[in-house]
């Protein structure tokens, strides 16, 4: 007999059961932690890493605006042309999505996803408007709207100091968000795929700038076609899209970058993870509204509908039939009269 009167067998038996038990629990163990590393690589989790900070990132835009404009000025300047103009104002929103996308780590988080959508949708409209503009300017050789600055070096400084401007205020929907969704990212752990707002939102984001880029796109070449028949020489387009509004093209583009401020929001005001206060949300908030209210502004009130009202009123002042298309047409959104 052992120890406390029980006998040697017995005491063997014990031991058995108990190296038998532990065995039982440390293979469980090593099939917890085998479990835990194949769900960490199937889900592919973002690795927590230094995020640059939004000021970070808006001081990173308005460098890549900034340096693209300050290109397009030298070479204007240096050679006369104006083929560059609107190549490089487009081209500026390009640079900055990308320098965004790379500096922040949002290029991380894939294609589905809150920011992945907003740098794919930048990068298609660039694409799409500034090969358009600048098949238009080749065909057309000149720009008119440049002739004024053309004679003075410091006017046409300003010119492209103002499309820098536009391109970094119209990018920061695009630009805020790639930086608060890295930052999120890093904080959570979140998985590749991750539209903050839900899939319904998302999708109806991307129906209404589907539809704004068609509009854009088809008003573009409707007036392009127009304009190489020699017979519409000094005539206005009354007909397609046109018929519907009077500037189809601005209403497009207003309109996909208010889709674009749209898809952000819910990422800008979302308050899981270690979210900044409320009022560092809502300044983020704020900047991607100023986007769609800024364009709106500029093209309504400055750049745009002033300047072609006032040149066709000039050109067909006495044409009746341009006075009941004004008349009946919107002047911006079909449908909507102002």
């Amino acid at each position: 007999k052992g120890i406390h009167g029980l006998r040697l067998a017995d005491l063997a038996n014990m031991r058995q059961r108990s190296g038998l038990a532990t065995s039982q629990k440390g293979a469980e163990r090593l099939s917890a932690e085998a479990s835990a590393k194949s769900f960490s690589s199937t889900q592919r989790p973002v690795k927590e890493f230094y995020v640059p900070t939004v000021a970070e990132g808006l001081a990173y835009s308005a460098a890549a605006c900034a340096g693209v404009n300050a290109f397009g000025f030298a070479a204007t300047a240096l050679t006369g042309t104006h083929k560059l103009t609107d190549l490089c104002g487009t081209g500026a929103f390009v640079a900055s999505m990308l320098v965004s996308r790379r500096h922040s780590g949002a290029w991380n988080l894939g294609l589905v996803s809150t920011p992945g959508l907003l740098n794919c949708l930048t990068g298609l409209w660039g694409a799409r408007l500034g090969g358009y503009l600048f098949l238009r300017i080749v065909h057309t050789g000149e720009d008119k709207r440049l002739e004024p600055f053309m004679a003075d070096p410091k006017l046409l400084a300003t010119f492209w100091t103002a499309q820098a401007a536009w391109s970094f205020i119209v990018s920061l929907p695009v630009t805020i968000s790639n930086y608060v969704a890295a930052s999120r990212a890093s904080q959570l752990r979140l998985a590749t795929s991750h539209l903050v707002g839900g899939p319904w939102w998302a999708s109806a984001c991307l129906l209404l700038w589907g539809a704004c880029f068609a509009l854009e796109t088809v008003a573009d070449a409707q007036k392009f076609a127009f304009k190489l028949d020699p017979e519409n020489k000094n005539r206005f387009m009354a007909s397609g899209v046109w018929a519907w509004s009077r500037h189809p093209n601005y209403a497009g583009e207003i309109g996909m970058w208010t889709s674009l401020a749209l898809l952000a929001m819910p990422l800008l005001l979302v308050t899981k993870g270690q979210q900044p206060a409320l009022l560092v949300r809502l300044s983020r908030f704020a900047g991607a509204l100023a986007s769609p209210l800024f364009l709106t502004y500029l093209l309504a009130k400055v750049s745009g509908l002033p300047q072609l009202e006032s040149k066709y009123d000039r050109m067909f002042a006495d044409d009746p039939d341009y006075q009941a298309y004004k008349a009946r047409t919107p002047i911006l959104f079909p449908g909507v009269k102002w």
